[in-house]
């Protein structure tokens, strides 16, 4: 069937009824939720880490003496919105019910955004399955991904998505009371998430003042230019306001940071996230390729001013990126401030500071979606092309549409992710909910667990006690960064020390001295005392009497 194309003064946005959009909104809306599921089945690798401080922000209570979930929340408001749900549901419940309302917004947002810029139909659904693709057979740059579990980068990213179509129009079309709404959303953008929010606000800015001072003007009366900018001032100020909760609670938590601190999660800890040297070459190959294949594919589209704006946008977090890149840039070990190159540029602290602020995480995000974006836009090419020819053609050229989108979406749907259950095959995965269980019926609820350090994914979240260390829960604050590296090097040197003699009840009585009541073990040992419990892959040890 062909595509129907409505007029633009329909809709400043798109050109789409409002009956279409919600339409399409839901197809976008079932791909990703349906991609969600399938991919990255409850709770997702990042779940137990945002949804457990979650339900200790509202029961400090449950997990008390857990010092991860004690520390400072950066994420304060998700935590007071979607956290909420824990009070009345489970963790696997709330994960659930977090997902459907996350996938939404970014439904909405992504929908809105692309019927924006490629003004018809179906491209807000083809792109999805576009970017689906690429996610999963392209990975990505720095780690940053969008759909998986519920966090509250995926909310940040729906207003985010929501606000750049209104940018498009307010800008392009001098619309003052779109402009508004769209600092409205970026402000509570900034608010869930405030390095997505603050860096995306940031990249909509540069290209608003690139299309206000180089792009085509409307033609507008000269009396409309103060009440446009008073329209700015107010889209800026509610920005700013609305950004409040976001950044306070970002800054309280990066409270008492020092430089063996900013080391530590910058080189250690965050370092796949923060480091550029870190990245895959793999990596860096498939973004390159995919940047030139952007600009290949915008190079044969119909650009319009709106298109343009998504163009200095996505420029805008390459140019970010870039300086992340020259910050972070070196040729030895980080520690040696002479293996960094460009030493007259800005001193070594500094650089860990600003490299703690993701300078690579909007583009990680945003260069797949162009490309998605852009291949929307051909097809949309393709569909105008094979509308005006035979019947018979026409339906072929539709349906291969259809097929070159479809077909690769599906075989993600059908492909689990890489880390959807971390370091664990599917047997040690049973074995370890197994224990999870088995602690939550016979520990006391104030116990603190020992866990495998690097083993103990959604240990909270299955046996819901208290974890003395978890490499995958560090804190944010300094304070909290440290004593995270403390109680790591005090484990490893507790081994160290024990290892020869086996671990005896005497060696095991340090660690309660830490507070610490159990020991989970797989590959520690061997113990001189027998296990309280045990199954084929894990092994438990009472350590308090």
């Amino acid at each position: 069937m062909p595509l129907r194309y409505a007029a633009a003064r329909e809709d400043p946005f798109s050109g789409v009824t409002l009956r279409l959009r919600v339409l399409v909104t839901a197809a976008v809306f079932v791909s990703f939720v349906i991609s969600s599921l399938a991919r990255y089945p409850i709770p997702g690798p990042n779940e137990p880490h945002y949804l457990c401080k979650a339900k200790h922000y509202w029961d400090p209570q449950w997990c008390e003496r857990d010092f991860f979930l004690t520390s400072s929340n950066a994420h304060l408001v998700f935590f007071q919105t979607f956290g909420l749900l824990t009070r009345w549901f489970s963790l696997d419940t709330t994960a659930f019910i977090g997902r459907m309302v996350g996938l939404l917004i970014f439904a909405a947002g992504w929908t809105l955004l692309v019927h924006t810029l490629v003004p018809a139909r179906w491209p807000p659904l083809w792109a999805a399955w576009i970017f689906l693709t690429i996610a999963d057979f392209a990975g990505n740059l720095s780690g940053e991904w969008l759909i998986g579990g519920i966090e509250a980068k995926v909310i940040a990213y729906g207003l985010l998505f929501a606000a750049m179509a209104c940018c498009v129009v307010g800008i392009s079309q001098r619309r003052g009371r779109v402009l508004l709404v769209a600092g409205i959303l970026s402000g509570i953008a900034i608010s869930f998430h405030p390095v997505a929010g603050i860096w995306g606000t940031a990249c909509a800015v540069f290209a608003s003042l690139i299309i206000f001072l180089f792009g085509e003007r409307p033609s507008a009366r000269p009396a409309t230019a103060p009440t446009f900018r008073w329209w700015i001032a107010a889209a800026i100020g509610s920005a700013a306001i609305l950004a409040v909760p976001g950044i306070v609670a970002g800054v309280r938590a990066t409270e008492g940071s020092s430089l063996e601190a900013d080391y530590i999660q910058v080189y250690y800890r965050l370092a796949h996230h923060l480091d550029p040297l870190h990245f895959a070459k793999e990596a860096w190959i498939i973004y390159a390729a995919m940047a030139a294949a952007w600009l290949v594919g915008r190079w044969f589209m119909a650009r319009r001013s709106t298109e343009s704006w998504f163009f200095w946008f996505v420029v805008g977090s390459s140019l970010i990126a870039i300086g992340g890149v020259v910050v972070g840039w070196r040729h030895g070990p980080p520690e040696n401030i002479k293996n960094y190159s460009f030493p007259w540029l800005i001193d070594v602290p500094l650089r860990w500071k600003l490299l703690k602020l993701y300078p690579f995480r909007l583009v990680d995000a945003m260069l797949p979606i162009a490309v998605a974006i852009t291949g929307a836009g051909l097809l949309r090419r393709w569909c105008e092309f094979v509308c005006g020819r035979p019947r018979v053609a026409r339906r072929v050229g539709v349906g291969l549409i259809w097929l070159v989108c479809g077909i690769p979406a599906l075989v993600t749907v059908l492909h689990p992710a890489d880390d959807a259950r971390p370091t664990f095959s599917a047997e040690e995965l049973v074995d370890w909910r197994d224990v999870c269980r088995w602690t939550l019926d016979h520990t006391p609820e104030d116990s603190l667990i020992l866990t495998p350090v690097q083993e103990s994914w959604a240990f909270k979240w299955y046996a819901q006690r208290a974890e003395f260390v978890s490499f995958k829960d560090c804190p944010q604050d300094g304070p909290g960064i440290l004593e995270w590296n403390n109680r790591l090097l005090y484990l490893h040197n507790w081994s160290e020390s024990s290892l020869p003699l086996g671990y005896s009840p005497g060696a095991v009585g340090l660690l309660r001295d830490r507070g610490i009541t159990y020991i989970i073990a797989r590959r520690l040992g061997p113990f001189t005392f027998e296990p309280v419990y045990q199954n084929d892959t894990f092994r438990v040890y009472r350590v308090a009497p």
